[in-house]
């Protein structure tokens, strides 16, 4: 990319940067528009809140079941030995 590229692109951005706020500042619908922001940011804050929540409600569960798997593991240990063709899963 050119010199003259950078700029012209440079310039677009600003452009459209200073566009977006002065229809947001200086219109009655960018300001209607910002009035709804607030709101939507808190309703996508708390909607992350509960999913993160949820997931450590899911990892509390996860470490539940590998306690209660290795405690069932630890009173019932396995009597098989894999040199027992008799004990081989599937008779393989």
């Amino acid at each position: 990319m050119d010199e003259d590229t950078r700029v012209i692109t440079g310039a677009t951005l600003v452009a459209l940067a200073g566009g977006m706020v002065a229809f947001l500042a200086f219109t009655g619908r960018g300001r209607d528009a910002l009035r709804h922001v607030g709101p939507a940011l808190d309703d996508v804050s708390n909607t992350l809140h509960d999913i993160r929540a949820i997931v450590q409600k899911v990892e509390g569960l996860v470490r539940e079941t590998q306690a209660t798997v290795t405690d069932f593991r630890a009173a019932f240990p396995s009597t098989n030995t894999p040199d027992d063709p008799q004990d081989a899963p599937y008779g393989v």
